[in-house]
């Protein structure tokens, strides 16, 4: 389990404070979908998260451990946006990095490798943005780490790369793994994420399992006082509601989104008082 608590964060150089006791736990088995609107500081939590850099106050564990050191690092594996790549070939690179890893499995690497049509021979820094990003991915995935963190996957894929993407995620959820995506994009993601996170005005205002949502919130074409918001979705109006139905309703994360950020504390409220209460219904 991932768990940050009391965090503060200040920018150098006398910049604004960007979070202040900021608490957020993350549960093995998961695959959290982080979002914010720019500038609330999603890379810079991801950056906290792999250590590096340093909080102003509080304490960020893994597994009970204050992170950091070998044996956290071994098992973490941050797929930034954007990053420099060294004038090697991916094979090569593969070659340097797996020893890093104790679990990394150079066979799953190549299958990925062959699923995103990558060529392992070919010099990374001469790559693609698109095929640069597939290559650390497959490196990424390889690892088959237990803490997985990655900014904006899907930028610069392709439509039938982003749907390999997810089919792989999919394939590396497991029960002792925790997966983290700082995303824009949603509903690239919406088929496998099963928890989701939102920081808004610098402070945590969402954080809940998909199935806990879908317990509880429904989006309804009618528009009735208890909503807690309502907006155009696929050109309809249509209204997030408390879900009475007694089974699991299909939600749509931006909308979510849109209503956990949109002024409404009537969701936050709600939710805390489910989750107050018992059990789960309908599946």
């Amino acid at each position: 389990m991932l768990t940050i608590k009391q965090l503060s964060y200040r920018y150098p150089k006398g910049k604004k404070t960007l979070y202040k006791n900021l608490d957020i736990t993350f549960s093995p088995g998961e695959i959290y979908g982080l979002m914010g609107q720019n500038g609330e500081g999603k890379t810079t939590l991801l950056k906290l998260v792999a250590g590096l850099i340093e909080p102003r106050d509080g304490q960020i564990t893994w597994c009970g451990e204050p992170i950091g050191g070998r044996h956290f690092l071994k098992d973490l594996f941050f797929l930034p946006e954007e990053t420099d790549l060294p004038p090697l070939s991916l094979q090569k690179y593969m070659k340097l990095l797996a020893p890093l890893y104790p679990k990394f499995s150079i066979s799953l690497f190549e299958e990925i490798a062959q699923k995103f049509n990558l060529e392992t021979n070919k010099v990374m820094h001469k790559m693609s943005f698109g095929q640069k990003k597939k290559s650390l991915i497959a490196l990424g995935l390889a690892t088959q780490c237990s803490l997985m963190i990655l900014d904006e996957p899907t930028n610069g894929l392709d439509v039938q790369s982003k749907a390999v993407l997810r089919d792989l995620l999919m394939q590396m959820q497991n029960p002792n793994r925790t997966i983290i995506i700082s995303t824009h994009q949603a509903r690239d993601l919406q088929e496998i994420i099963s928890g989701l996170t939102i920081l808004h005005e610098n402070r945590v205002v969402f954080n809940h399992t998909l199935s806990f949502m879908q317990q509880h919130l429904a989006i309804s074409t009618e528009t009735t006082q208890e909503s807690f918001h309502q907006s155009q979705l696929g050109g309809i109006q249509q209204s997030l509601i408390a879900n009475t139905s007694g089974q699991k309703s299909h939600l749509d994360l931006e909308f979510i989104f849109l209503a956990a950020t949109n002024g409404s504390q009537n969701i936050q409220r709600y939710l805390a008082q489910q989750a107050s209460q018992t059990p789960s219904i309908g599946v």
